[in-house]
């Protein structure tokens, strides 16, 4: 199941993968506004069951794009990918096809289980868990990024050994100017364990900092009419000494 909590509407949803429902793995959602009374369960997005899975499911709004997203894997295919789908309403509209998400694996592992959430900067995080390919298998737990709204992710920490059953983590994230602290739960057995690590630490800087470091790239005229630009770019695209790459912003 998958938990979250929409702060402009002030509502719970509930998500859950439901498998082998008349031949299909199925998505499944509930709604509260006091986390007692829920409404009847609405389907959104079903798949073969054989062949097309959600399974450990993430939601969250993405407010820049204005749609809700779902992450899941596909751990009915032997590639255990990760995919995502869409929609601009919650209960209708989703994609029937996911789009399979960048995350590469570690060299001889695989995807198994996973959650993830938006802050308030827009920057997706989460935290997953891989092994070796074998249904149950343990595996490590990671803690992830992505500032693509999830269409690329990256895994920046790893918690535990191989053999440390860390089975389907949440997290606690904390951003504060900047700097971002993550408290990992996860499972092995019965017990629980509690992991607190800075997933990355960033320069905080003012709106008047920003607009040196752009400098001439945008007139006092503009960064007078909008105080929210910013421009960013890691340079990652194939540059020559002839040319640009393909352009990342």
């Amino acid at each position: 199941t998958h938990l979250y909590y929409d702060k402009k509407t002030k509502t719970m949803v509930l998500m859950w993968n439901c498998k082998g429902e008349n031949s299909k793995n199925t998505l499944k959602l509930r709604t509260s506004i006091d986390g007692i009374n829920w409404t009847e369960e609405v389907a959104i997005w079903s798949g073969s069951q054989n062949t097309s899975d959600m399974a450990s499911p993430s939601l969250w709004y993405n407010s820049a794009a204005e749609k809700w997203v779902c992450l899941g894997h596909n751990v009915v295919d032997a590639a255990r990918s990760v995919r995502m789908i869409t929609s601009s309403d919650l209960l209708t509209g989703w994609d029937a096809e996911p789009t399979v998400v960048t995350f590469p694996a570690l060299s001889g592992r695989k995807w198994w289980h996973s959650w993830f959430t938006v802050l308030e900067s827009g920057r997706v995080v989460g935290v997953a868990m891989d092994n070796d390919g074998g249904i149950g298998s343990p595996g490590y737990v990671y803690v992830c990024q992505s500032i693509d709204g999830g269409m690329s992710i990256e895994s920046a920490w790893i918690a535990g050994s191989t053999n440390a059953e860390l089975y389907r983590p949440t997290a606690l994230f904390l951003e504060r100017e900047g700097n971002i602290e993550v408290v990992v739960i996860h499972s092995k057995l019965s017990t629980n364990f509690f992991y607190l690590q800075k997933l990355r630490s960033l320069e905080s800087r003012t709106y008047e900092d920003e607009s040196a470091v752009v400098g001439g790239l945008l007139s006092h005229a503009s960064r007078a009419k909008s105080r929210a630009i910013l421009i960013a770019d890691d340079f990652n695209r194939a540059d020559s000494n002839t040319g640009l790459g393909v352009t990342l912003d």
